[in-house]
């Protein structure tokens, strides 16, 4: 018995290697839990180009937005785990399981590839309303509580739990809506649906260069270059913030470590591809490679980050009744 058992191991590692060895052989979906057009989905196809030159093989990118990213992360950790489907992962991921939208922990069930990107969040406004400051929104919003509206990527979202962070620390009341992705909360505020929003650079870019959006301010240590370079940060104006938006790869749990490290390295030459760099630098995001291991602490440390926010989001709820 002992030397069938013996003889069964050998032979599931000897298998797991010949697919290690053979991998990719044919097209890998890559699973974007957001509708096109948004930062996750830009990212993605960015890397997606670039997949045919590193892995040898093609990779589709496919939307599966809607429950405040569960849709599609639910999709990723029930496929099969042999690299043939990845998908994008960002701050949101953290978030589902402590607020119970998912019976999964993300944290947990998936596993770490890499980073791509990194960049701080932004806070823009309409361009039609008449804040031109921060401190002027600010001191709207506590004169007239609950007068303001902001789009979030999501009920169960880095975009919503960030700004109502704010609004707790700084004693303002913006009311939430929330939507599926950046690209359909920035779509409500060109229609004067809510005034504000708290995105990636991406998602504003467009109308930030055509006058419609107006940056408030940058919730990085410093601040961005380019287009956002006369941007001040919080941490400049006297709001002590610091909120960066990752975006990043991750596969089923129980991939074969030889799988993970043959998408591992070629992510890293992905990323670090100066065509890639352009591309994710002209959608105002930097591009910035961290390997599996490291990435997934940032997973720990943001889900930390969250739980902290939940406690004192419940606080203040409780202090209001």
């Amino acid at each position: 018995m002992k030397h069938l058992m013996t003889f069964t191991a050998m032979a599931a590692l000897m298998t797991a290697s010949a697919v290690a060895q053979d991998y990719p052989s044919r097209t890998i979906t890559l699973i974007v839990p957001f509708a096109a057009g948004g930062s996750s989905d830009l990212i993605a196809r960015a890397v997606a180009e670039k997949a045919e030159q590193y892995l040898g093989q093609s990779m589709v990118v496919v939307n599966r937005p809607g429950g405040s990213t569960n849709v599609g992360l639910s999709e990723l950790v029930e496929a099969d785990p042999d690299g043939y489907t990845l998908g994008t992962v960002s701050p949101a991921m953290t978030q589902q399981f402590a607020t119970g939208a998912s019976s999964y922990n993300y944290v947990q069930e998936l596993t770490a590839v890499g980073q791509i990107s990194n960049v701080p969040y932004v806070l823009a406004v309409d361009a039609n309303t008449p804040f031109n400051t921060l401190d002027e929104m600010v001191a709207f919003a506590r004169d007239n509580p609950h007068a303001l509206k902001y789009g979030t990527a999501g009920a169960v979202s880095a975009t919503y739990s960030s700004f109502a962070r704010f609004g707790v620390e700084n004693d303002i009341l913006i009311d939430p809506v929330h939507f599926d992705g950046g690209a359909r909360a920035m779509a409500a505020m060109l229609g004067g649906h809510v005034q504000a929003s708290w995105q990636a650079p991406s998602d504003f870019r467009a109308n930030v260069e055509a006058g419609s959006i107006r940056p408030l301010a940058v919730a990085g240590e410093s601040r961005m270059e380019g287009l956002y370079a006369d941007v001040p940060t919080f941490n400049e104006l006297g709001y002590e913030v610091i909120d960066q938006l990752w975006t990043g790869l991750a596969a089923p749990a129980g991939l074969p470590p030889d799988v993970v490290s043959r998408l591992e390295g070629a992510l890293e030459q992905i990323v670090n591809d100066p065509e890639t760099q352009q591309k994710i630098s002209e959608l105002g995001l930097r591009a910035e490679f961290l390997g599996g291991d490291e990435f997934a602490q940032k997973w720990m440390a943001q889900e930390a980050r969250f739980l902290e926010t939940l406690e004192l989001l419940e606080a203040a709820e409780q202090a209001s009744n």
